[in-house]
């Protein structure tokens, strides 16, 4: 079992080992990694306007520790969530399962198997906040 000090206080999760890990270092870990892989790096660059590092860290503390409802999901945490429902684009699909196998590794394979619930749900809610149109654009034209 591996010890780390951890700041009295300070939020922490129980890894599978025994060993605890601050929640910040799980978030700090998760972002360096996706900033060091070119493919996912350059997508979180694009989707936090630019290389925001510390707004997308936000997001990724938000989805994978917040009790937020999609509603109150900030713009990028939605659009890091999206990226997250292993739909969308081919080159987008295999985050899903990298950033799941890296945050099993960070923290438990209880909270990797919480966090990707979280994730469905809120992807979930998500499709059912899209507004649903009864008529098409051309039946309301050629019905006047």
């Amino acid at each position: 079992m591996k010890l780390t000090k951890i700041a009295a206080g300070a939020p922490a999760l129980l890894k599978d080992d025994g060993s605890a890990v601050a929640l910040e270092a799980v978030v700090d870990a998760i972002v360096s990694a996706i900033k060091e892989h070119g493919h996912y790096g350059n997508l979180a660059h694009h989707i936090s306007g630019g290389g925001d590092w510390d707004a997308y860290a936000a997001a990724i503390r938000q989805l994978l520790f917040g009790r937020s409802s999609y509603g109150d999901l900030g713009p990028l945490a939605r659009n890091v969530a999206r990226s997250l429902s292993g739909r969308g684009p081919e080159n987008i699909r295999p985050f899903r399962g990298w950033f799941f196998d890296r945050l099993e590794i960070e923290s438990s394979m209880l909270h990797r198997m919480l966090v990707e619930r979280r994730i469905e749900t809120l992807n979930e809610d998500a499709e059912r906040s899209r507004p649903r149109f009864r008529k098409s654009a051309l039946s309301i034209l050629t019905s006047h």
